[in-house]
């Protein structure tokens, strides 16, 4: 039976499962299997058996007949699998259409259940012991998992064709054929023969992102492919993503001892497996390849995948940095969109009210009173999920500061609290919100908030204008550029945020930013703001009124 390369080009049902098993098919393709063995001495049979359970790239080019790998790469890949088999957690990143699925989730999860008996070790050459959980052979259980279930269903047939329909695989390991009658085989599970029954979970298990599989455990979990379409377009997706995955330990059987493999392709500055990388620090070993790396002795830019890709090929995927960058290189951090790093500037502070900037061509040092400028707080209230919130300041030369910045994921109390405590801190000019959920959520509550403590301050609701957030964050790109936008070294999240946008979800600060520029007006010359306090403070003495000079009364 020929199988799609790719396994998403199929929707797998129970009756293609229950075709493997059709009589008449099932018994010729065993009567091919006795062939394959038949001249084999019991030295070569037993010899066989324990190379394509220590060899991955033999198992997978020579039992599994996969005919397009390569030695130079997927050679390569095997190796490093090999090498590092006592480690529990590994993330193995490889470019698309790079064969990854079907050498570690396919090829590797098939090695992992072949049996290894007394005589496989007595002709075996490598004296070293089967890792865990390996060394279990049929009665190990593997999880494999995949951004839908029906996409992990896809995998789990061609493992269950293998079993059923090739000869080579089926005459070196007869006793890991199942049966339709005896074994639970359909389209989300294959149990092949065991020694120990009663397990409730089959040798091989599929799962979907989300999903809680009743109860079982398993001694390796191979996630492949777990951040998908939904997760790259939906930030609500991709928490839920990462949150699963951060609980997918639940899922094993024995907690100190089973494994983990995370496979994939890079697709955003902050996808699952730069989270991947952070929650599992160094106990996670990493495996990337590029499609184009340096040949260490030639020191030429070299394709690692000649074999499938050229540079015809590769010229066209190119034209879009932001693909390339990360599904092609794994480094979606090379990609050129985003603000220029060369733009950010910083002020520091030098007093509770003065800041001090180095601007110019001779980058001058210059001091900014806080109090001469044009203070404005913007609110990203994040509907659903993290927010953002930060106090700027626009001095009487349009340069914009950062004054306090922080991503927001607070209960509406809390926030109301942040709102009043910074508007006394502050003295603002206004408080620019998201209009649709403020007027649903906080418009009579913070009225109300006003007159039960005393405090008032100018409410100004602000639009999208249907615009999308990358849109309207690009508009601070104009501050930027012109040595007009600045923060403070200490808020390390918003720094984070203009040095990720364009590649990350993550810049809840820089939308709350992005409402700026409708609200943003110069501020008042130097020493101009404490002239006008002082003619307030000598007004209300004199009782006369600001703009008319004329008694109040």
């Amino acid at each position: 039976m020929t199988l799609p390369q790719n396994p998403s080009d199929f929707k797998v049902t129970d009756e293609m499962v229950e075709k493997l098993f059709q009589q008449d098919f099932f018994d010729a393709n065993l009567k091919k299997a006795e062939e394959k063995v038949r001249g084999l001495s019991k030295e070569q049979f037993h010899t066989l058996r324990a190379r394509a359970k220590r060899d991955l790239f033999f198992l997978c080019s020579g039992v599994l007949a996969n005919q397009r790998l390569s030695v130079k790469l997927h050679g390569h890949l095997c190796t490093h699998i090999r090498k590092t088999e006592n480690s529990r957690f590994r993330q193995y990143l490889l470019a698309r259409g790079n064969f990854k699925s079907t050498v570690i989730t396919i090829g590797h999860s098939i090695q992992i259940v072949l049996p290894y008996t007394s005589e496989d070790r007595a002709y075996d050459t490598d004296p070293t012991p089967i890792s865990w959980p390996s060394e279990l052979g049929t009665d190990c259980r593997v999880l494999i998992a995949h951004e839908t279930h029906e996409s992990a269903a896809r995998f789990l047939y061609a493992i269950t064709s293998h079993f059923t329909t090739n000869p080579v695989l089926m005459g070196l390991f007869p006793e890991t054929i199942p049966s339709i009658r005896k074994h639970r085989v359909n389209k989300w599970e294959l149990e092949l023969p065991r020694n120990i029954s009663g397990n409730p979970e089959p040798t091989i298990d599929t799962l979907g992102v989300g999903g809680k599989s009743q109860g079982r455990h398993y001694n390796y979990i191979k996630l492949d492919d777990i951040y998908g379409d939904k997760a790259r377009d939906s930030e609500a997706e991709a928490l839920t993503t990462k949150d699963w995955f951060d609980n997918i330990q639940a899922f094993f059987s024995t907690f100190a001892k089973d494994k983990l493999d995370l496979i994939g392709t890079r697709y955003s500055f902050d996808d699952i497996y730069a989270h991947a990388m952070e929650r599992y620090g160094d106990q996670l070993v990493n495996y990337t390849r590029k499609i184009e790396e340096v040949n260490p002795q030639t020191g030429e830019i070299e394709i690692t995948f000649p074999e499938e890709f050229t540079a015809q090929s590769l010229s066209i995927i190119k034209k879009n940095p932001r693909v390339y960058n990360a599904q092609y290189l794994n480094d979606p951090d090379a990609s050129g969109s985003g603000f220029d790093k060369t733009w950010r500037r910083y002020f520091y502070w030098i007093g509770k009210n003065q800041i001090a900037i180095f601007a110019g061509d001779n980058r001058k040092r210059t001091v900014v009173n806080v109090r001469d400028l044009d203070i404005c707080i913007l609110i990203d209230p994040g509907i659903g999920k993290t927010g953002g919130f930060a106090v700027t300041g626009m001095d009487y030369l349009g340069r914009v500061f950062v004054l306090t910045s922080m991503p927001l994921s607070l209960g509406h109390p809390e926030l109301t609290e942040l709102v009043f405590r910074s508007v006394a801190r502050w003295q603002p000019r206004l408080v620019a919100i998201e209009s649709d959920f403020f007027a649903s959520v906080f418009e009579h509550w913070w009225k109300s908030e006003m007159l039960n403590r005393g405090v008032r301050f100018h409410i100004e609701p602000v639009y999208t204008k249907k615009r999308e957030k990358d849109l309207r964050i690009s508009g601070l790109s104009n501050y930027m550029s012109a040595e007009q936008f600045y923060i403070n070294e200490a808020q390390t999240d918003l720094d984070e945020e203009v040095r990720v946008w364009g590649k990350s979800k993550n810049i809840h600060i820089l939308d709350a930013l992005a409402y700026g520029p409708e609200v943003w007006r110069p501020g008042y010359m130097p020493g101009a703001r404490e002239e006008i306090d002082k003619l307030q403070e000598d007004v209300a003495v004199s009782n006369q009124d600001i703009e008319t000079g004329y008694s109040a009364i």
